[in-house]
């Protein structure tokens, strides 16, 4: 994909986010199911570290470090959570302000500030964020830099959106052109869908199948703890990758 359309892509997302931050939060109030799965792999990590420390990527407005206070009792947590949106990460500090947690709250575009963070940390999470990554290079090289991060026996879990089999999302796909996008500039399972709850907006979307998702994990120097189908009314809308 060339950069003029990653860009093109990017903008669009951002656009979205503006425009939606309260409607999408409301959505967005509950726990996922699939964090509770990855909660054994996190009391390892607590058994064995004097702390946990956890960047969350698109942490939106912070539910998971509102999670970890609640499930990771009587342990020190830094949380570093990292958004594009403002609008986000002041919902998140009204979630967090109340916890436990040490928590900061960035404003960060990854596309355009791959140097995020300084430093290792036991516990990376990216939750609902790769879909809205153009490319699979991009996508790839992040899950790869993300890798350098973890310390010895840190994970990196990240979720990928399983929207293009479901009806409901398939009735949301829109024309790329109808947003300005040249379509031969998109790659396989690139979409834009729309969102009509409060106000109409339109997001870029890529959807990972289980095709791209071994491609990816070939490429990567990193154990494969766990995959796995969870989330949603029919407990499949989200494939979850745990690597250390």
């Amino acid at each position: 994909m060339n950069q003029k359309t990653i860009k093109q892509l990017n903008q669009l997302n951002r656009e979205f986010y503006q425009q939606t931050a309260e409607h999408f939060s409301q959505s967005r109030s509950y726990y996922w199911s699939g964090w509770e799965k990855l909660l054994p792999y996190i009391n390892v990590l607590v058994a064995h570290d004097k702390q946990l420390d956890v960047v969350d990527l698109g942490c939106g407005n912070g539910r998971f470090g509102q999670f970890l206070d609640e499930r990771i009792k009587d342990f020190p947590v830094n949380y570093l959570g990292l958004d594009f949106n403002q609008s986000m990460l002041a919902k998140a500090e009204k979630k967090l302000v109340s916890t436990n947690v040490n928590y900061q709250l960035n404003q960060v575009d990854l596309l355009n500030d791959p140097g995020f963070a300084q430093g290792n940390f036991n516990l990376i999470t990216a939750f609902g964020l790769f879909h809205h990554l153009p490319s699979f290079q991009f996508r790839q090289n992040l899950i790869k830099q993300l890798l350098n991060h973890l310390t010895a026996q840190g994970l990196l879990v990240i979720t990928f959106w399983q929207f293009a089999d479901k009806k409901r999302f398939r009735e949301r796909v829109i024309s790329p052109e109808e947003v300005g996008v040249n379509p031969d500039n998109l790659e396989k399972n690139d979409y834009v869908l729309d969102w009509k709850r409060g106000k109409t907006a339109y997001r870029y979307c890529h959807h990972l199948d289980e095709k791209e998702m071994q491609k990816v994990i070939k490429s990567l120097e990193a154990d494969i703890l766990d995959h796995y189908l969870a989330d949603g009314k029919s407990n499949n809308l989200n494939r979850y990758l745990i690597l250390r």
